[in-house]
């Protein structure tokens, strides 16, 4: 079990009647919580779904990068072959005028997939952060989402457990 404040969350190393982080005065002992099924080792993803399609748990730095290259060269792979696809017909200027509504819808369409997975990577890396996953909202605000990118690529995540799960650099050399 790990403890961590009732207030800020921070991860409490002993037990004081005042949290180091935020000054919380703790009535009461710490909050003890179990960060996940696997609490004492982190247990690293396996198969497309698990990599790319859940919240919780943290993603290091290195494994963000990873699968966030990886992202890029298939959407963009992908986009490539639907346009390709489109442009084999050969539509006219007026084909495109009555057809474009359909084409974009199936283009936003294609492309969901994509931006879930680009918002679930994100949202895994601010849990190794230690921060909670609703700050990913910061990648629709102009130059917010820049200074969130920078953050996300070059912060080291968080030393041991926090409260989203335990260390992924706690079992690699």
């Amino acid at each position: 079990m790990t403890k961590f404040c009732t207030e800020c969350g921070s991860y409490l190393e002993e037990e004081s009647g005042m949290c180091p982080s935020c000054g919380a005065i703790m009535a009461t002992a710490p909050q003890e919580i179990v960060v996940g099924p696997d609490a004492e080792h982190y247990v690293p993803d396996k198969g497309i779904v698990q990599m790319f399609f859940r919240h919780d748990n943290r993603l290091n730095r290195k494994r963000y990068i990873k699968r966030l290259f990886v992202y890029y060269v298939v959407a963009i792979l992908f986009n490539i072959v639907l346009l390709g696809i489109l442009f084999m017909q050969r539509p006219t200027m007026s084909d495109m005028r009555e057809t474009g509504w359909i084409i974009s819808l199936f283009g936003i369409l294609c492309n969901l997939p994509f931006a879930v997975s680009s918002i679930m990577l994100k949202i895994r890396r601010l849990h190794d952060l230690d921060h909670p996953g609703w700050y990913v909202i910061g990648q629709f605000i102009p130059f917010v989402n820049i200074a969130l990118l920078i953050y996300l690529l070059f912060y080291k995540g968080t030393d041991g457990p926090n409260r989203y799960g335990p260390d992924p650099l706690e079992g690699e050399a």
